[in-house]
């Protein structure tokens, strides 16, 4: 490791550096001037100074070139090592590695997570004969995987509408069923008069666009229409904050219906907080099993 004299006597050159380039430009410029003063005046001598002027040209560049590699040769076995062998940057490089290697580790356990938790479940489902209870199943699991207070199950009509088929609040004691009674949410269309798609509600963009939506909170957004879950709100003393919708795609990536959960409860303050971006993933890849199950029970399905 270099002395302490060594790393000043560097960063003295360093300095020392910026005042060499300096002295360069200005060099030059008087240069460019006085030539072009000369070559003005048309003096006999004009030849004999565009000469020297070269020549001490030369000789600089040549000078600045060889204190340039000096400089470098001296910062290679001075500063870079005091930086390579610096103890609080050693620390921090450290714990930059132990963060990855977490993070690594984290991935890797979510990963098997999803395979030991969600992958059973998807041949649970598509052997489920009963399909009242395979809705029942669906919903229960999205609600408990993503820590939910509630769930609903969306199918795609063949009128081109999204009907709730099973809905359940766990707050609100609500467990219904579209086999036998009406939920308190009504079909939503898919499509205007015109027959053009309807994007203003979260529940028919998830359709559309084939992609999932995250909403924080349902009242501070103005991105979508929430005037459904608005109403529901106050029909039955309900508060929707955090709000995720998943599609439901089949094996051609139609999609034949959604997932909307509502709340994501911190069980631990007991408080309502957004449905991360892992427990998001975790929806996402049961909603594809969930389609996987749709689709073999289709022949089952009632006329919705």
């Amino acid at each position: 490791m270099p002395n302490p004299s060594e790393t000043e006597v560097a960063l003295t050159v360093i300095k020392r550096l910026r005042w060499l380039w300096l002295g360069s430009a200005l060099v030059l410029l008087v240069g460019v001037g006085f030539l072009l003063w000369v070559g003005t005046a048309r003096q006999p001598f004009s030849l004999i100074v565009v000469l020297l002027f070269a020549a001490w040209s030369l000789i600089w560049l040549m000078l600045s070139t060889w204190l340039y590699r000096q400089i470098a040769q001296h910062l290679n076995r001075t500063i870079l090592p005091v930086v390579r062998d610096h103890p609080l940057l050693n620390e921090q490089i450290s714990q930059a590695k132990a963060a990855l290697l977490a993070a690594q580790d984290q991935y890797s356990s979510h990963t098997a997570q999803l395979i030991d938790s969600i992958l059973p479940l998807g041949v649970q489902l598509v052997s489920e004969d009963d399909v009242e209870h395979l809705f029942q199943t669906i919903v229960t699991t999205a609600k408990q995987l993503a820590s939910a207070d509630a769930c609903t199950l969306y199918l795609r009509t063949s009128t081109q509408t999204l009907r709730p088929v099973t809905m359940q609040t766990d707050s609100l004691k609500i467990n219904l069923s579209a086999f036998d009674q009406h939920l308190p949410i009504p079909a939503l269309a898919l499509y205007d008069n015109q027959d053009q798609p309807i994007v203003r509600t979260i529940t028919a963009a998830t359709v559309h666009r084939g992609v999932s939506h995250n909403v924080i909170d349902v009242y501070g957004s103005d991105s979508y229409d929430f005037s459904g879950p608005q109403a529901f709100d106050m029909a039955m003393n309900y508060h929707s904050m955090s709000l995720l919708t998943v599609p439901l795609k089949d094996s051609t990536t139609e999609v034949i219906g959604v997932l909307q959960l509502i709340n994501c409860i911190d069980r631990a303050q007991h408080t309502i907080v957004p449905f991360s971006p892992e427990v998001q993933q975790k929806v996402e890849v049961l909603a594809s099993l969930v389609a996987a199950a749709l689709v073999v029970n289709d022949k089952q399905l009632p006329d919705v």
